[in-house]
C-alpha cells in the first residue's frame, strides 16, 4: 500500500509540474477541462508521498526485523533489499523537496524516476543473484 501510495503522489507531482510548464507557456492541452489545479495537485500529491513513506517504512523496518529473525543478519545484501533501501532513500529525499518548496523543479522529477525505477527493481528484482 505505501508503493502505490507513493506512486500516486509521484504521478501527481509529475501531473503538476506539466501544467505547470504549460501554464507558463500559455498552451492549453487536449484535457486541460478535465484536470484539477495545481494547488489541489500538489496538496494530495504530498499528503500521498507522505502517507505512503510512513507506510513504506514501516514495511521496510519489518522486513529488516523479519530477516534478522531468519537469518541471522539485518540486510541481505542482495539486489531486492538494496533497491529498497535506494527507493527509500530516495522517497525521503522527494519528499524533503516538497517540504522545502523544491517541489516545482526538474531535479524532482529526477529524483522521482530514479525511484520509481528502484521500486520495480525491487518488485521484479533479479532473483539469482
Amino acid at each position: 500500500m505505501g508503493v502505490a501510495a507513493v506512486l500516486i503522489g509521484q504521478a501527481l507531482n509529475t501531473h503538476t509540474f506539466v501544467q505547470d510548464r504549460s501554464l507558463k507557456s500559455k498552451q492549453r492541452g487536449a484535457l486541460w477541462e478535465w484536470i484539477p489545479s495545481l494547488t489541489i495537485c500538489r496538496v494530495v500529491s504530498y499528503r500521498m508521498l507522505a502517507i505512503g513513506f510512513a507506510i513504506y517504512t514501516v514495511g521496510l523496518l519489518t522486513g529488516i526485523v523479519w530477516s534478522y529473525r531468519t537469518t541471522t543478519e539485518l540486510i541481505d545484501l542482495r539486489v531486492k533489499p538494496i533497491g529498497a533501501v535506494i527507493a527509500w532513500i530516495l522517497f525521503g529525499i522527494l519528499l524533503q523537496s516538497f517540504v522545502s518548496g523544491d517541489d516545482r523543479r526538474r531535479r524532482t522529477l529526477v529524483i522521482s524516476a530514479c525511484a520509481f525505477v528502484a521500486i520495480l527493481v525491487t518488485m521484479f528484482g533479479i532473483h539469482r543473484v
